[in-house]
């Protein structure tokens, strides 16, 4: 097992389920504290319970709803007042569907979760990482950061926004000895598709063990890489969809996905 975090603060966004908690197992497990930041006041406070019982004081919550400027502010304002080592920037969703049907308002709150959140995070940490000159940012992006997805239009779009952003930062924090790493994962056994409310025959498909994706992001960031793209599944989708040029993707993911939309109008 690559990476010891023992002594080190990692503050999680969307931390209730999903990768945010699978990581948040792992880095426990390799001695890091943890503040979890969620909406889901429960979820949370389960995880907590279960992290103190390990080791006590090594976990505490932060419950905020990062599409809220209110809940924003507070997690800002917890991570900035803590000596936060890493930041996990993976709280998001997505949808699906023909762009101009989709909820605007729901549309605009995916930008504000997905784009917005992470830079206001990152940006209120990093004067206190670079003072203490360890640990950096952790964004989660996916394999559409680097595929335009016709019906998953705004989503792709926030997940090019991340690579790129946190891909940038890799270069401006080296120099304080922090690093930043991005992570596109494929398609992983999470709440993301159903949160998306992309229909059944797509939800049904094959996806990667989140906790061995965890495992996978927590060795990368010890090793000092840069980007990742984790999980056997996700590796041969981004094999595949990023050697073909770019008006062919287009097309392939475009029939494939609008062959699903229509199936689930049927």
């Amino acid at each position: 097992m690559t990476g010891d975090y023992s002594g080190m603060l990692v503050a999680i966004t969307g931390a209730s389920s999903g990768i945010g908690a699978a990581l948040a197992r792992e880095l426990h497990g390799r001695g890091a504290d943890l503040i979890l930041i969620a909406r889901r006041e429960a979820l949370l406070a389960g995880l907590v319970q279960e992290f103190n019982g390990r080791r006590s004081g090594s976990a505490r919550a932060v419950v905020a709803d990062l599409t809220d400027e209110g809940g924003l502010m507070n997690a800002a304002s917890a991570v900035r007042s803590s000596p936060v080592d890493i930041l996990v920037n993976n709280a998001g969703f997505g949808s699906f569907g023909s762009f101009e049907s989709l909820d605007l308002s729901r549309e605009r709150q995916m930008v504000k979760l997905n784009c917005d959140a992470p830079l206001v995070l990152t940006h209120v940490v990093l004067d206190g990482m670079k003072g203490r000159r360890r640990g950096g940012i952790i964004t989660l992006s996916s394999l559409a950061g680097f595929q335009p997805l016709p019906y998953m239009a705004t989503y792709a779009a926030t997940k090019a926004f991340d690579l790129f952003h946190g891909l940038a930062l890799t270069e401006e924090l080296s120099r304080f000895n922090l690093h930043s790493l991005v992570v596109c994962p494929g398609p992983v056994e999470t709440e993301f598709f159903g949160a998306a409310r992309v229909p059944g025959q797509v939800t049904g498909m094959k996806r990667d063990d989140v906790n061995g994706v965890a495992r996978e992001i927590a060795n990368a960031f010890a090793s000092k890489r840069v980007l990742l793209v984790p999980g056997w599944r996700g590796k041969i989708l981004s094999l595949v969809t990023r050697g073909l040029p770019l008006r062919l993707r287009l097309w392939v993911v475009g029939k494939a996905l609008f062959a699903t939309v229509r199936a689930a109008r049927a």
